[in-house]
């Protein structure tokens, strides 16, 4: 939860920020490497919009229909996660990448 520090009034929040989503995706690198990316489709029904979206990026490639309909989904109801959301929908749309070397 990442986007509830609040930067503008503490600019150490946005280097804090940028840390939190750098672990994120160095787990899911790992994952990656590890083949163990199918781990994460059960993240596809959390209650954290933020845990599905993140989940539902890393698995674009391995369940690509899934994945796509959890962040179309995402995209409509967080403002935070839905701008992310239509983000890397947007990216796996028009380049077929996924962020972080995942």
């Amino acid at each position: 939860m990442s986007h509830l520090l609040d930067y503008l009034d503490d600019p150490a929040d946005k280097d804090l920020q940028n840390e939190i989503v750098g672990e994120v995706w160095d787990l899911m690198r790992q994952l990656k490497a590890r083949g163990l990316l199918p781990r994460l489709l059960p993240l596809f029904s959390s209650d954290n919009p933020t845990v599905r979206r993140e989940a539902a990026t890393a698995c674009l490639r391995i369940a690509e229909a899934q994945a796509v309909e959890t962040l179309e989904a995402v995209s409509h109801n967080d403002i935070y996660d839905g701008f992310a959301a239509r983000e890397a929908l947007a990216r796996w749309c028009a380049q077929g990448t996924i962020v972080y070397g995942v």
